[in-house]
């Protein structure tokens, strides 16, 4: 007795039952993602199985920092993955981007969460006032840190969106490609009518400084004084500990 199955991208085969069952338990043990053929190629060697393996228990191990840890792409020892995590600041919600991990560092990213509580997601360091990773940076990690900001002072000021917030180069960068140490780019905050920073990020982002928009700032300062609160923030960690 034979079946014919048709898999969810509209592949059809036929299979005998028994045929059907040893595909079934090639899934379960982890040889195939799937049971049509064309999704899951069989003609894989052992070797290229070795390797997967390997390298879904390294992504197995990291969700031990990073429970919905899921990968997107892999190249050699880079691989591209997301926390699946979204940060919700009054009614805004930042959904964390893409970053990389090396698949010879996931032993030293362990020891260093069971240390030092350290995660690799730039987005979910920061959201949590936790100790920054070394991750490398781009557009969309900058872009996203940008966004928390203006989440804050924008749930602060009562405004009601953040759509103009934008991290964005002065040449075309693709948003994954690194964004070298004191390389200046521009900070659009929420208010499209307020002119951008154009600054490094570590400048930007430095506690010690104002850490926004100076006129969005300047707002945040007036509607402080209104509440009755005479110590103006000069900084952005005595306006807001994390982010």
């Amino acid at each position: 007795m034979h079946l014919e199955l048709t898999c969810e991208y509209g592949h059809v085969q036929i299979d005998s039952l028994e045929g059907w069952r040893r595909r079934t338990e090639a899934i379960e043990i982890g040889h195939h993602r799937s049971a049509c053929r064309v999704c899951s190629s069989e003609t894989q060697t052992r070797v290229e199985f070795k390797a997967q393996v390997s390298r879904d228990s390294r992504i197995e191990r990291l969700r031990a920092i990073h429970p919905q840890l899921k990968m997107i792409s892999a190249s050699d020892n880079e691989l591209t993955v997301n926390c699946g995590q979204i940060s919700q600041i009054g009614r805004f919600q930042i959904p964390h981007p893409d970053f990389l991990v090396y698949e010879t560092k996931i032993n030293n990213y362990l020891e260093q969460h069971a240390k030092h509580g350290r995660c690799r997601c730039l987005i979910c360091a920061a959201a949590e006032g936790g100790k920054l990773p070394d991750t490398e940076k781009n557009l969309a990690s900058l872009d996203a840190r940008l966004k928390l900001r203006a989440a804050w002072v924008a749930d602060f000021l009562g405004h009601s969106s953040i759509d103009s917030a934008l991290a964005y180069a002065s040449t075309d960068v693709p948003p994954t490609v690194k964004i070298k140490s004191g390389e200046k780019i521009y900070f659009q905050c929420h208010n499209p009518e307020h002119k951008p920073v154009f600054t490094g990020a570590g400048n930007f982002f430095n506690p010690k400084r104002l850490g926004y928009c100076p006129t969005c700032m300047k707002d945040v300062k007036t509607k402080l004084k209104f509440d009755g609160v005479s110590q103006e923030p000069k900084t952005w960690e005595s306006f807001c500990p994390r982010l």
